[in-house]
């Protein structure tokens, strides 16, 4: 009887830990590496300036610039940690 409430037991327990893995996680946060200002970048918005923030991706460590609204972009800093919404992984 114990022998098979231990296969019983360990047959539940087999079936219940090979469930499907969930989707990963977008990866869409990272870690601002670099800050600055391009003025009248004429590819984001003609004639305003580009308030951009580098941030380096945690999935895959690339890099890219995003622009950001002054008052947004003014109160982040370098080595934090920022998510991007619903921005495609780079």
């Amino acid at each position: 009887m114990k022998k098979i409430f231990l296969f019983a037991l360990m047959a539940i327990l087999t079936i219940s830990s090979c469930s499907k893995n969930e989707d990963p996680k977008p990866c869409n946060c990272g870690t601002i590496t670099n800050i600055g200002i391009d003025t009248l970048n004429k590819e984001w918005r003609p004639y305003t300036d580009c308030h951009w923030l580098e941030i380096s991706n945690e999935c895959s460590g690339n890099k890219k610039k995003f622009c950001y609204e002054p008052t947004f972009w003014s109160k982040q800093t370098i080595g934090s940690n920022i998510c991007l919404g619903e921005e495609k992984p780079w």
